[in-house]
């Protein structure tokens, strides 16, 4: 609980930030720092993270960077990074029934609503991520891969549809 509180406090704070115009661009500090830090916690603790209530908000913003000037490289690795430990969700590998459970989880957060009416965040996610990769520099390639792979190892079905409805 303390690090969602942590993260919900520091996202009120880089929410309103990264909402003024050209924020992405001008501020990709904190675009790294922040989405490194809740990527980190999606990767160790999905359900908790992913359940706080700041989740939609960061992935909301997420999406919405990659149709931004951004350029910076270490801030897009770090988004794509948090994409990949959504879909990931393999913390506890180590634990089977834990495992299962962080992985039901994410496969339900991805089939949410997303932000155009009728589309899942995992439709939505895919389609960010190929913008990124015929828009951005090059380093976009491969942790878009790596994140497509991670879907489809989740949610095999829906991620070969998301992928071609984000084509």
């Amino acid at each position: 609980q303390p690090l969602c509180d942590m993260c919900g406090a520091l996202g009120g704070k880089t929410f309103e930030i990264l909402s003024q115009p050209d924020a992405f661009t001008q501020r990709p500090d904190i675009v790294t720092e922040f989405f490194e830090l809740i990527g980190r916690g999606v990767r160790r603790f999905p359900r908790a993270i992913l359940s706080a209530p700041f989740a939609d908000t960061a992935f909301q913003c997420a999406c919405a960077s990659m149709y931004t000037d951004l350029a910076h490289r270490e801030s897009l690795h770090s988004l794509l990074t948090y994409f990949d430990n959504i879909a990931s969700a393999d913390a506890n590998e180590h634990d089977p029934a834990q495992l299962a459970e962080d992985r039901q989880f994410a496969a339900q957060f991805m089939m949410q609503p997303g932000k155009s009416p009728g589309e899942t965040r995992g439709v939505q996610m895919c389609r960010a991520m190929l913008h990124a990769v015929v828009t951005k520099p090059s380093v976009c390639v491969e942790p878009t891969a790596a994140c497509c792979l991670s879907l489809k190892r989740l949610m095999p079905q829906q991620a070969e549809a998301w992928i071609g409805e984000g084509l």
